[in-house]
């Protein structure tokens, strides 16, 4: 990330300002791509009480979570993460920056499940999903292609994505992802590399 545009995003408010201004409410449904501790599925539900659903393929994680919201039917925790294909992949465990490549803050593997997104949604009575937020830390790059390539793209009223930075083809593999995505999206507030929103136009 860029140490000044991570200045201005939380200048501008960050979190409180930026990450939870949706237009949802108790009937919404919303997916947590990446949900590490849960904070944002916690911040979802307690301020608009929506159906979240979380996608943690990390085990250790994904106990966390569970416990977290065990008392909480409207909270569904899965034990994998969301690909564009049904694989078992090395998870590098770096706390929040945990991800399918290895980084310099890697202390541990784990071989993890990954399931291709509209053959999850095959699985459930969903018909649209109201906001889908994507902290892959580089999987991002996969993941939304497939979805844009899918007549769901057009059944996601609002993306949020944090785009991560991995190599020197990172510009432009988030310059094309975007370009497509505009087919269908608009792009509400962006702070690049940190995090962006595209609600459906």
């Amino acid at each position: 990330m860029d140490p000044k545009v991570v200045q201005k995003f939380f200048a501008d408010g960050g979190d409180d300002v930026w990450r939870y201004k949706y237009n949802l409410n108790e009937n919404s449904i919303v997916f947590d791509l990446g949900g590490y501790q849960g904070s944002f599925a916690e911040n979802i539900y307690n301020k608009f009480k929506s159906t979240v659903h979380i996608f943690e393929p990390a085990h250790d994680y994904y106990h966390r979570i569970l416990r977290k919201f065990k008392e909480n039917d409207k909270i569904h925790v899965h034990h994998f993460g969301i690909s564009n294909e049904n694989t078992e992949l090395t998870l590098y465990k770096s706390h929040d920056a945990t991800s399918i490549f290895r980084n310099k803050r890697t202390y541990a593997e784990e071989v993890c499940k990954f399931v291709k997104f509209q053959d999850f949604m095959n699985t459930v009575s969903i018909d649209t999903v109201d906001l889908i937020k994507l902290n892959i830390e580089g999987s991002e790059f996969d993941v939304l292609p497939d979805i844009i390539n899918s007549d769901w793209i057009k059944k996601i009223h609002n993306i949020q994505v944090q785009f991560h930075n991995m190599d020197e083809d990172s510009v432009s593999k988030r310059n094309n992802i975007l370009e497509n995505l505009s087919k269908t999206h608009k792009c509400d507030w962006c702070y690049e590399f940190v995090w962006e929103s595209w609600s459906l136009c």
